[in-house]
């Protein structure tokens, strides 16, 4: 889970996406240009068609004319085959989405897609940051997070760009942990509502690539299966599982999705659950958040499932509700474990989470 404590500080921004398509021959120059209001995305596509000069008969240019038309006509209708979102390349590490992240001229950074990460910008783990990006030292912010060891602190900038892939980022907010804690993290940050917030988001594991959508527009194929998400007064997605603890009976759990978690499922204990905890798991460390480290207990269970995505005699944990999660009312935190199994499509704006079946299911 990511910070709460400077939601207030951060104004909602705008997320803005340019990208250049070009395809085509050469000699006439079309110029197509698409406007959506969501987030100011601007798509710009370059069309260059070669048109044949033939003098002839009048009746002659009749034909030309309707043949060029059905030539702009073919390449446009390719353009929408090959480019039907803003693409970002990505790289799977430990369960977790990595995106190759530029930030005003600096990088590439290895940023994690994080659903829990509720506001849009860049939270940077790393103190060189800093200096490297010429940061100012304003006063420090205390944010809290997973862990049970109190806050961590960090300085802020607004107004940062980053790209990623051919998507460009503006007005971002940026926070930089001076804490020391997560100096040593193979990665350097997370981002999650910049995308996630503002577009259909389409993760393809077959092609390791992300699709950014418009959400006016986009229509999944019929291949996809859709499960309803909901927020519960934070921006945060939120689903229902069915699971079955090995020896009892299936039971409904409420769990929000943190897709910068590695693990399948992470149950989150109380004096008193709605699933029972089994015996013979065995003690775990589960990772660091912002607030410390979190520790629980690992074991299998019989099965999961969300939607048409199911998993039998998955690995899963058990981590204490206190330290694990910041959500009140969470049975349970879905991760990447059980997400990669399948394609995916985020749809904030139309509350849908899609999955497909692809090449590569484990």
């Amino acid at each position: 889970m990511l910070p709460t404590g400077l939601l207030p500080l951060f104004k909602t921004a705008r997320s803005r996406v340019e990208r250049i398509a070009h395809a085509g021959d050469t000699d006439h120059f079309r110029s197509l240009w698409f406007h959506s209001g969501f987030s100011n995305l601007e798509f710009r596509g370059g069309l260059y068609m070669r048109r044949k000069i033939i003098h002839s008969v009048l009746v002659f240019g009749i034909l030309i004319s309707n043949q060029f038309r059905m030539n702009v006509l073919a390449v446009e209708n390719e353009i929408q085959e090959i480019y039907p979102g803003i693409r970002i390349p990505f790289t799977l590490e430990r369960n977790k989405i990595i995106l190759p992240v530029t930030i005003n001229d600096i990088g590439p950074l290895k940023i994690i897609l994080d659903s829990g990460m509720s506001y849009d910008g860049l939270l940077l783990f790393k103190q060189k940051y800093i200096d490297k990006l010429r940061i100012p030292r304003s006063d420090e912010y205390q944010i809290s997070g997973a862990g049970n060891k109190g806050t961590s602190k960090a300085v802020t900038a607004e107004a940062v760009t980053f790209s990623a892939g051919d998507a460009v980022f503006k007005d971002q907010h940026l926070i930089i942990l001076t804490s020391g804690q997560f100096e040593e993290f193979p990665t350097d940050g997370v981002t999650g509502y910049s995308l996630l917030g503002h577009y259909t988001v389409e993760i393809n594991y077959d092609r390791m690539e992300i699709r950014l959508h418009d959400p006016e527009t986009f229509e999944p194929g019929k291949d996809w299966e859709s499960i309803p998400i909901l927020f519960k007064g934070n921006q945060i997605p939120w689903v229902d599982i069915m699971v079955e603890i090995k020896g009892g009976d299936p039971v409904i759990l409420s769990c929000y999705i943190d897709c910068a978690s590695g693990e399948t499922v992470e149950f989150l204990t109380r004096e008193k659950n709605k699933f029972e905890v089994p015996s013979g798991l065995e003690p775990a460390y589960l990772g660091r958040g912002l607030s410390g480290d979190i520790h629980g207990h690992r074991g299998e269970i019989k099965k999961i499932r969300l939607g048409a995505m199911e998993a039998g005699n998955p690995e899963v944990v058990f981590a204490p509700a206190e330290t694990r999660s910041k959500q009140p009312g969470a049975d349970g935190v879905i991760g990447n474990g059980l997400l990669k199994r399948f394609n995916v499509i985020y749809d904030y704006r139309n509350g849908k989470l899609y999955s497909q079946a692809h090449h590569h299911p484990e």
